[in-house]
């Protein structure tokens, strides 16, 4: 399904122009609406075709541009199985033994404790020790505690950083609620070429999508800044500025 927008009204509570902040906010979103319109977004069946490149990169998102989806969402369907099953607070052994048993019968290809090399300025420096590698593409790290601090994620993130692979799953089964953080990482020039290439990702294409008009509504209040909103923060007039009466 695709969407056919002609024309955006944005409603805005705010003196414009104003010296605050939020008045630059709320004209240069006008004006990016006005020069580039809406990414162009193609609704598909939830059942997209499988990507089954193997590279660990650019080629692996679905139809809905998550990394590895249909993988990761094997890999937490056996998550939820082994955390209904066991419930929280046991050792992360335990929960690491349940989880090679769930792997197996999804079909997952999966390899326990694998060292992996961590590079630095493209020499290798060490070794990583994920508790699991699955199908060569996503590292998981189980936790059994009774919450992720911020230096969990962060220590994983470096991991997956520091190695060639691109997404982490770090499960905490310790928590009255488990826990799944989806960690990805891209180098910057993979990410700028990701953006480029964008048949699959739906904020691709910003630039080819059909051009429509802007109207910004805002209220009718005194303002001691005369100048037109336009020439007062420098924003190309692409858009209309419509001011109502309004009751303070």
């Amino acid at each position: 399904m695709k969407r056919n927008i002609k024309k955006i009204i944005y409603i805005a509570n705010a003196r414009i122009p104003i010296e605050k902040a939020y008045g630059i906010q709320i004209m240069k979103m006008c004006e990016a609406f006005a020069n580039y319109g809406l990414p162009r977004i193609d609704s598909t069946d939830n059942h997209g075709s499988n990507n089954k490149n193997d590279n660990h990169g650019l080629d692996t998102t679905d139809n809905h541009g998550l990394l590895y989806e249909n993988i990761t969402y094997k890999i937490r369907r056996c998550v939820f199985n082994v955390y209904n099953e066991l419930g929280f607070g046991h050792k992360e052994s335990v929960y690491q033994k349940a989880l090679e048993q769930e792997f197996q019968k999804e079909g997952l290809k999966f390899e326990s404790q694998k060292r992996l090399a961590i590079h630095y300025n493209g020499k290798k420096v060490g070794d990583y020790v994920p508790d699991f590698l699955v199908e060569n593409k996503v590292i998981i790290e189980i936790k059994s505690s009774k919450f992720l601090t911020k230096n969990d994620k962060r220590q994983t993130f470096y991991y997956l950083r520091g190695s060639d692979f691109k997404l982490a799953l770090l499960i905490n089964f310790g928590a009255p609620k488990l826990q799944i953080e989806r960690l990805v990482w891209f180098s910057r020039q993979e990410y700028q070429k990701k953006q480029m290439t964008t048949d699959n990702n739906p904020r691709k294409s910003v630039v080819d999508s059909p051009r429509v008009s802007v109207e910004l509504i805002v209220p009718w209040r005194f303002n001691w800044i005369k100048k037109d909103p336009f020439d007062y923060y420098g924003i190309k007039k692409n858009f209309k500025i419509k001011k109502l009466p309004c009751i303070d």
